[in-house]
């Protein structure tokens, strides 16, 4: 890392006199998010071939700094986002750093006859998801006193792509992704949050799967992406979100009779408690272009 940091500071000592151009897209279906960035070379010195290797470091340089401010942007329930973490204390500035320096890089090429250097970057949010969990053992998923016959189902599969009613406001709108939303019921009881999943599984799943419609509707036995089929089974609990909650509209809200489907078995709480979950979103919402006043 302080190979890093020295590289960075001689990189943008000299990019200053160099204009960068960067466009992206963050993949809530992924979990990814791809970058695409472009260094003009008029006015920084650097004479390619030979000075390739400076114009590579002085490119990533630029994401790197560029990026950092992005991520801090990214919305981690629906009252805060990871620059609110670190401002908190809850996560570390080194934690980001590491993230945005770990990104996979494509090699970068030549453009606009040797005038320019350009290079493609791919970052995993899966470790920043991890990052933000600090429960050693997962809190009790809420059970009932009026228990329902529930069948034993392979996961939970919430189904929220079109507008619907947000609690406590006169308007419809989307439902739109976070790292860790809540699920209430339409009693407004909490059903599920990050700190009932077990710490343990968030090794091989995020607490919620976001996914498209069309993934619901394919041409299998189950209906469903073989993808997703990877982590709520053949035959998940498919339930029809009733409404929206939350400052930011992240967290779906769901019919207290499904609800009871769920809390009344614990093999089927058991599911989410290994992050068997997914919630269906409109692809306008589940795609997100960055712009440069993004970053």
């Amino acid at each position: 890392m302080k190979k890093l940091a020295c590289i960075i500071f001689f990189s943008i000592s000299i990019s200053l006199y160099a204009q960068t151009s960067v466009s992206g897209t963050m993949d809530w279906e992924k979990l990814k998010i791809y970058t695409s960035m472009k260094l003009e070379l008029k006015g920084t010195g650097i004479k390619l071939p030979a000075g390739r290797a400076l114009a590579e470091d002085m490119l990533f340089s630029n994401y790197f700094s560029k990026i950092g401010q992005f991520i801090l942007s990214i919305p981690v329930d629906s009252s805060s986002n990871i620059g609110d973490w670190v401002e908190r204390g809850t996560l570390s500035p080194a934690a980001v750093d590491a993230l945005a320096a770990g990104a996979e890089r494509v090699p970068a090429v030549y453009t606009d006859g040797f005038n320019a250097i350009a290079a493609r970057y791919t970052l995993d949010l899966t470790d920043v998801s991890q990052n933000l969990i600090h429960h050693k053992q997962p809190e009790a998923i809420p059970g009932t006193l009026t228990p329902v016959e529930s069948a034993a189902y392979t996961g939970i599969l919430i189904i929220a792509p079109d507008e619907l009613p947000y609690h406590g406001r006169h308007i419809s709108t989307q439902l739109v992704p976070c790292l860790f939303p809540k699920i209430w019921d339409t009693e407004m009881n909490l059903i599920y949050e990050k700190n009932m999943m077990n710490p343990e599984a968030f090794r091989l799943n995020t607490m919620i799967r976001y996914t498209k419609r069309a993934n619901i509707f394919m041409n299998t036995p189950s209906g469903l992406a073989p993808d997703l089929e990877k982590t709520i089974g053949n035959k998940p609990l498919r339930i029809i979100a009733r409404g929206v909650f939350g400052e930011s509209p992240t967290d779906p809200i769901i019919y207290r009779e499904d609800a009871l489907k769920i809390i009344s078995s614990e093999e089927n709480k058991r599911l989410l408690r290994e992050g068997r979950a997914a919630i269906v979103l409109s692809d306008d919402v589940l795609i997100k272009s960055i712009l440069a006043s993004d970053i």
